[in-house]
């Protein structure tokens, strides 16, 4: 089994943190650092998932802020990690639904694990699914949101497709995720991720099912361990179902 880090925190900061002065990791490394990015298991999926809470903390706020949702309204997110924000969300949207999908089985039992209540009172489920097709059940949803997924999606246009056409009408597409420059900064972005850019997601989309509302841009300043200011750049995409 590989040696996953010694400082794996560090190396795995680089998700928000580019820097220097980290020793330079194997290509076995880094290939097990994608791996559990797009899937956590084990121990260090834990991990992962500890650090992704925080470091993918204001990208999460921006793409909830986009839901805009009413009273009664279903909203299905597709990768919601160990959901930690999902209190937040149900307590500013006491009458909403919310369902989960996760591929990681470990990511459902730990969102589970930290939405109990609202797991027991029916207003969160979570599901595991094979990553490319959708469950069947699942229809008539007036809300989808990801973050930080897209980059592991098989067939990315056929996806968005799929999310489509389990919306209502005047339901809303939500993606998040960090730019394509940024990210190729990355060393481990080179092991099954895709990467993206604003322009590559509209020629995804199928305009005569998916109207693009708004693309909302941010970005974050922060200091790598060299005390440099670096900015992660990311966006939001919303659209909404013709």
């Amino acid at each position: 089994m590989p040696k996953f880090y010694n400082n794996a925190r560090d190396h795995l900061l680089i998700f928000v943190q580019p820097t220097t002065d980290i020793p330079m990791a194997t290509e076995e490394e880094l290939k097990t650092i994608a791996q559990q990015l797009a899937l956590p298991t084990g121990s260090k999926g834990l991990e992962i998932a500890r650090m992704m809470e925080t470091t993918n903390a204001n990208m999460t706020a921006q793409a909830l802020d986009a839901l805009d949702m009413a009273a009664g309204q279903h909203v299905v997110e597709i990768g919601h990690g160990n959901a930690s924000h999902l209190a937040g969300l149900l307590q500013r949207h006491p009458e909403i639904r919310y369902t989960g999908l996760e591929t990681s089985v470990l990511m459902q039992t730990e969102a589970i694990n930290r939405n109990r209540e609202a797991v027991s009172n029916g207003r969160a489920k979570f599901f595991v699914y094979n990553g490319i097709t959708l469950p069947d059940d699942l229809k008539e949803v007036d809300r989808i949101v990801t973050v930080n997924c897209i980059y592991f999606w098989p067939d990315p246009a056929d996806f968005i497709n799929q999310l489509a056409t389990r919306l209502l009408p005047k339901g809303r597409l939500i993606i998040t995720f960090a730019t394509k420059q940024f990210m190729e900064q990355l060393p481990f972005t080179g092991y099954g991720f895709r990467l993206y850019e604003e322009a590559d997601l509209l020629h995804l989309t199928n305009p005569t099912n998916l109207r693009h509302m708004q693309t909302l841009h941010a970005a974050e300043q922060v200091r790598s361990k060299a005390g440099q200011q670096v900015e992660r750049k990311f966006s939001t995409m919303v659209w909404e179902k013709r």
